[in-house]
């Protein structure tokens, strides 16, 4: 069979990073161009990645050049403040196609007070927005992944 056959194709994933891959100056970014590279070259690899606005018009690009249809799964590298609307409206999306979408949880400083006080409105406001949107997450996540067992405990994999 044909690497490029629809069959084929079809088993392809989407790393969907919540990154701008631009300056490859952070861990979630360099872990993000390094699967895409180490994945190409066993299985069809697309991906999605930006900042706030960026990711959000790549993603409707990909869905209007067909994306769905060359895929059969979803990574998400979640990013460690807040999802976005549209990644929210995108992954529901994918799961409502079919397809199955494991979000990488890379941390969760947000629920130890002690290191990360809210001090200011504005922490009061990302961290009620981070939470929200991590728990939306966790519901789409047909996969939930973490570093470690402490973190996945912490976050509640053990439960939807």
């Amino acid at each position: 069979m044909s690497l490029d056959s629809s069959s084929e194709r079809r088993r392809g994933i989407l790393l969907y990073g919540m990154y701008d891959l631009k300056g490859l100056d952070r861990a979630p970014e360099v872990r993000i161009a390094m699967m895409t590279g180490a994945l190409s070259h066993r299985v069809h690899t697309e991906r999605v990645v930006g900042g706030r606005l960026g990711r959000t018009v790549a993603a409707f690009r990909w869905l209007a050049s067909g994306g769905p249809r060359r895929v059969g799964a979803v990574y998400v590298e979640a990013s460690t403040s807040a999802a976005l609307p549209g990644d929210i409206a995108f992954l529901a999306l994918m799961r409502l196609l079919g397809r199955p979408v494991g979000v990488y949880f890379r941390d969760a400083y947000q629920l130890f007070r002690d290191l990360h006080p809210r001090q200011h409105r504005r922490q009061l406001i990302v961290d009620g927005v981070w939470r929200l949107t991590t728990r939306l997450l966790k519901r789409i996540a047909t996969v939930r992944y973490a570093p470690s067992s402490g973190l996945a405990r912490v976050l509640g994999f053990g439960t939807r």
